[in-house]
């Protein structure tokens, strides 16, 4: 991934899930890959993957509300901004993000 091979990195984390489906991180790292290649619905899902594993995965519910905002979603976005930074809260791009959700549902 970090060599912008994307397909490449895809197969592998696909392959990792089919062998450890339980393991967060994989499903959490596509998730990162799909968004990057522009499919947020699909990362949505891979999201939500990764916090029936682990309900307290920040890097899922901040992954999760950049696709929810990029998919115009702004109360899911929202939410999932809400519970990331209730996990980490000095991260304040969230509530940045937070701001410009407010802004779109008004």
């Amino acid at each position: 991934m970090g060599k912008n091979r994307l397909d490449d990195a895809q197969q592998v984390f696909k392959d990792l899930i089919d062998n450890h489906p339980d393991f967060a991180e994989a499903h959490n790292k596509l998730a990162t890959l799909l968004f990057l290649k522009g499919e947020h619905a699909e990362s949505v899902l891979e999201c939500e993957r990764v916090l029936k594993l682990n309900p307290h995965h920040f890097g899922a519910l901040n992954g999760m509300g950049m696709c929810q905002y990029q998919l115009a979603r702004y109360d899911k976005a929202f939410t999932s901004f809400k519970r990331a930074l209730e996990i980490q809260p000095y991260a304040d791009m969230n509530r940045e993000y937070m701001a410009r959700c407010r802004a779109n549902l008004n």
